[in-house]
């Protein structure tokens, strides 16, 4: 809401008051020796800056919670070691390169760099199955989209719709 200029100054200064953590009666007493306001447009006055104050306090929490919302996203991300990471720490197993903890220099085994090196082919994929795309199409021996007078088929038509037919499994009674 756009305020006259003479307004705005004193809800500005109320403002100031505010932040600087005084009272509404505070704020009142000012008001006898500054502005010399009636009570009823202090107390408008007072109403706007409380909300002006309010839209802030909103503003400045909105903030801080983008902001840590932001630093724990970088902790998480900082923390987990990223695939280029663990790949170049695997090299440098395969390698044999050594490495210090504390006082003592730590040379990798023989089965850890076995290890190292069937991590870093499962990391490269070098042993995924290639994918085919399958192109072959069956077609039905039959179609059944015409109904088919069987009284008119002659036997051989028959015997040889049998013959391509699969055999029923045989039912051994006890």
């Amino acid at each position: 809401m756009a305020l006259s200029p003479n307004k705005e100054k004193i809800v500005n200064e109320m403002l100031v008051q505010i932040e600087a953590g005084k009272l509404y009666n505070e704020v009142l007493k000012l008001n006898a020796t500054k502005w010399c306001l009636s009570v009823r447009t202090f107390a408008r006055y007072w109403k706007a800056a409380q909300q002006q104050y309010a839209d802030r306090l909103a503003a400045i929490k909105k903030e801080q919670a983008i902001q840590s919302t932001q630093a724990a996203l970088n902790r998480n991300s900082e923390a987990i070691a990223s695939k280029q990471e663990r790949m170049e720490a695997v090299t440098r197993v395969l390698r044999g390169q050594s490495r210090i903890a504390g006082k003592r220099t730590i040379y990798p085994t023989e089965d850890q760099i076995i290890k190292a090196a069937e991590y870093l082919s499962k990391i490269e994929g070098d042993y995924a199955p290639e994918k085919r795309e399958v192109t072959e199409k069956s077609t039905p021996i039959f179609s059944f989209s015409e109904v088919i007078d069987v009284k008119a088929l002659s036997t051989e038509t028959i015997k040889d719709v049998l013959a391509h037919r699969k055999p029923r499994p045989e039912i051994k009674e006890a």
